[in-house]
């Protein structure tokens, strides 16, 4: 069996002095077994700027606020698929670790196989698309809602107005 030693890419980044030393840790061990050392980036979403929808995401899967101090949350901007180019610059001190991760991508084969719609064929009235209808079920729901929304507005428990989140409508409807 093949053996490798993982070096990851967010240690290599100006981080805590604990990653600093795992990682050095990780080279010196690399050195001692001889077992080759590999790059590796800890991937969440594929480009950087979609960390604020991760980030949500995260929220939602934990019921916590985006603002509440005390949340899970990952350091911005980081858990994004690295181009080839950002990893052998954060690994410029152990190149051999890039061509090492080359060398075990190039080993790997793998495919998504045959794709099917695993989405219920919604069947939806005489003169909608399906996008279009969605659109209508939202609105409807939203005016079914209004009511209990301005009781809560009138008490005070609203973070926003009615008339913001109409706004918002009308700039969506405008689209």
């Amino acid at each position: 069996m093949n053996q490798i030693i993982c070096g990851d890419a967010r240690k290599a980044l100006p981080r805590l002095q604990e990653d600093t030393v795992a990682n050095e840790r990780l080279i010196a061990l690399s050195h001692d077994t001889g077992v080759p050392l590999v790059a590796t980036n800890d991937v969440h979403y594929l480009n950087q700027d979609h960390w604020q929808a991760h980030d949500c995401l995260i929220c939602i899967g934990t019921q916590a606020l985006r603002d509440d101090p005390k949340r899970l949350r990952y350091q911005q901007a980081q858990f994004y698929l690295r181009s080839a180019e950002e990893m052998t610059a954060l690994f410029h001190e152990v190149p051999q670790a890039v061509r090492n991760t080359l060398e075990v991508a190039e080993k790997v084969q793998f495919g998504f196989g045959e794709t099917r719609n695993i989405f219920p064929d919604f069947q939806v009235p005489e003169g909608y698309q399906l996008d279009t209808y969605f659109e209508k079920v939202a609105r409807d729901g939203f005016r079914v809602r209004a009511e209990h929304l301005r009781k809560l507005q009138a008490a005070g428990k609203l973070r926003h107005s009615i008339e913001d989140y109409e706004k918002c409508n009308e700039i969506i409807k405008s689209r």
